[in-house]
């Protein structure tokens, strides 16, 4: 859950750094331009926030059986 929200936490962050700066935002002579690459890796690296979010969610339900349609 911490990669999850730390990973979307930067990439907003360094967006809207990259809306601050507009234009240059995107140049080579700011340092954004390499943060908004390495961010978007994070974002991917050991699965995208989608898998991450169903990793997540099939978590709290393991361990619970199934008895007539209804989760016991």
């Amino acid at each position: 859950m911490g990669k999850l929200y730390g990973a979307g936490m930067v990439n907003r962050v360094v967006d809207r750094v990259l809306q601050i700066h507009g234009g240059m935002g995107y140049t080579r002579e700011l340092p954004i331009e390499r943060w908004y690459r390495q961010v978007r890796l994070y974002r991917i690296f050991e699965g995208t926030d989608e898998m991450q979010r169903l990793i997540i969610s099939r978590d709290p339900l393991r361990g619970y059986t199934k008895i007539g349609g209804h989760l016991a």
